[in-house]
Order: C-alpha cells, then structure tokens, then sequence
C-alpha cells in the first residue's frame, strides 16, 4: 500500500502591482489530492538581481496549511525555487 499522494495545482496567484515581483510581494497556491488540500500562501524574500540573466532563483517565507482526512496543521516554512 502506497502513502504517497498526488497532488495537482489547482490554484495559483502572485500578487503583482507592476510587472515585475519585487521583495515583500509574494501569493498562493493551492494543491488537491485524494482527502488532502494544501494552500502556500508565501512572500518572497530575495530576488535576483534584474540585470542577472543567468539567476533563476528566488528565496520566500511562508505557511503551508494541510487539510488531510480532516486535520489541519500549519506549518512556518522559509524555502527557495527556481527554475
């Protein structure tokens, strides 16, 4: 028996004012799975530097809130990604 889930992105949204993202900005995303839901609601942190071309990275802090078979926990998290 497998516990692994599948989750799939049911939602995304950054916040923008401009085109461009910018530090203390950030957004959500929601993931769905058998009897489980999990938001991000994030803010970025760092950002490359705009004339970097190579850098694709980005640092953010967040909450990760897990609803599964009815529990729900949050959880404070600091993370990166990047492409």
């Amino acid at each position: 028996m497998s516990m692994g889930a599948i989750l799939t992105l049911r939602k995304q949204k950054i916040i923008y004012r401009t085109k461009t993202l910018k530090v203390g900005r950030g957004g959500y995303e929601i993931w769905k799975g058998k009897n489980i839901t999990v938001r991000l609601d994030y803010v970025f942190t760092w950002l490359c530097p705009r004339k970097d071309e190579q850098c694709e990275v980005f640092y953010y802090k967040g909450i990760l809130d897990i609803s599964f078979n009815g529990k729900r926990r949050k959880v404070n998290i600091v993370a990166f990604g990047g492409s």
